[in-house]
């Protein structure tokens, strides 16, 4: 059995295809998503989606946002959605080091520590995507 995976960004719907199974980076860790799936809305963290087919996987850097399933339909939302050939490792590791900078002078309360966690998430998740592809 097949799932319908959708990837829609504020942008663009960056994806529609067909898979077997779809890891999504939840925001309480991986969710593995396969037909037959009870209904679910979860929200997304940056991380690195994968959808299956069989022996092949496709990898996609994404960002916040939320997932759905029902019945044999995955929706993403998200803020990113980017293919490992798209991601320049170089110009991210640079992001990382900046962002890290900047964090060793904030803590949680101040308020642009959450925008920049995100950044540096999403970052990380990039190289990942890049390195598993």
């Amino acid at each position: 059995m097949t799932l319908q995976l959708s990837i829609v960004t504020p942008d663009e719907e960056a994806l529609d295809m067909s898979c077997e199974e779809v890891v999504a980076p939840g925001i309480d860790g991986e969710l593995g998503l396969m037909a037959g799936h009870i209904p679910l809305v979860s929200v997304l963290r940056p991380g690195v989606l994968v959808a299956r087919n069989g022996g092949d996987a496709k990898v996609f850097a994404v960002g916040t946002g939320y997932v759905e399933i029902d019945e044999d339909k995955v929706i993403v939302l998200t803020e990113v959605c980017e293919r490992p050939d798209e991601i320049d490792e170089k110009a991210e590791a640079d992001r990382m080091a900046e962002v890290e900078k900047k964090l060793a002078d904030k803590g949680p309360a101040d308020p642009e520590f959450l925008r920049l966690s995100r950044t540096l998430e999403l970052a990380r998740s990039r190289i990942e995507a890049r390195r598993r592809a």
